[in-house]
């Protein structure tokens, strides 16, 4: 068998070929490595999205080769986006304020040091560690207070939760849902589709109210998973988070064959609801007559406080 003849410019362009593509997974590999660096560096996945509802992580090379972390979350001091450029041992930070279509840088930092990415994290957004306790103690007290509580609808037993930064004598689903930040809770579903919680404590990271929330029909199907945080499963399977579970589960795709109302995710210690806006009732009565007994003022006083 005579040997195959391949030019010199041949072999140049899958030499050439090689090298692009090995570059580009290297790329890509600093990039992954970097990004969950950054992740760990500001306490964790799972930490940060309880405390921040950070959605929409992304991570790439910018356009200087150097690898960056960006995300979304509930707007806080006016921002509600940052992205973290690691540069050799420094960060660049630069936060902003997403809106639609349209973006607004409001802060950037250079040269932050490791040992500072938290404090200055922190200092920007106003997102400490102690909003956690404050939530635990605020929700036992709505726990409690809506335990003898009446349903609209008299097929439910429990209530579901919905986090806003607007008081409950103005809040309007509706206008919620269409608000400007509005898709750091309802992440990339379809439109008209929102989350819903049966915790309270994770109600309360997205934002400083909790509208205990009814549905009209209930009509669902439901997916159990060995998880106590379903809804970040749900995000991995449906696309919305940087990782992947390690299976995939294909919750929407199920969903939109079953032709139900609701979807719900059923974790270890709660359950992640999601359905259309028109099939929620809001019980902003009660949330108004919780928060004017006390649940408010809790909440002043420790702004006070810090």
């Amino acid at each position: 068998m005579e040997p195959v003849k391949i030019s010199l410019a041949k072999i140049e362009k899958i030499v050439e070929k090689y090298i692009k593509e090995n570059k580009q997974l290297v790329r890509e590999s600093i990039s992954e490595d970097a990004a969950m660096t950054i992740l760990r560096q500001l306490g964790g996945h799972n930490r940060l999205k309880a405390m921040t509802g950070a959605r929409h992580l992304l991570h790439g090379m910018t356009s200087e080769n150097n690898p960056f972390l960006s995300f979304k979350f509930k707007r806080s001091n006016g921002v509600n986006y940052v992205k973290i450029i690691l540069r050799n041992d420094l960060y660049d930070l630069e936060f902003g304020h997403v809106y639609g279509t349209g973006y607004t840088v409001k802060k950037e930092y250079e040269g932050v040091g490791v040992e500072n990415l938290k404090s200055i994290f922190t200092s920007t957004t106003g997102i400490t560690t102690i909003c956690e306790y404050l939530n635990e103690n605020v929700n036992m007290d709505l726990s409690e207070f809506l335990s003898d509580k009446k349903f609209i609808n008299p097929k439910r037993k429990q209530f579901l939760y919905h986090g806003t930064s607007i008081s409950p004598e103005k809040f309007n689903l509706r206008d919620d849902y269409d608000f400007e930040d509005s898709n750091t809770w309802s992440g990339d579903l379809p439109e008209g589709y929102l989350f819903l919680t049966t915790k309270l404590r994770e109600a309360k990271t997205y934002g400083q109210y909790v509208i205990p929330c009814e549905l009209k029909w209930y009509d669902n199907i439901t997916f159990n998973v060995n998880a106590n945080n379903p809804s970040q499963i749900f995000d991995k399977d449906y696309g919305i988070d940087l990782f992947k579970n390690d299976k995939y589960y294909g919750f929407w795709e199920k969903f939109e064959d079953s032709e139900k109302r609701v979807l719900i995710i059923k974790g270890t210690d709660r359950s992640t609801v999601i359905t259309y806006i028109e099939n929620v009732i809001p019980r902003n009565d009660l949330a108004v007559q919780f928060y004017n007994m006390g649940g408010k003022n809790k909440t002043k006083d420790y702004n006070q406080k810090t």
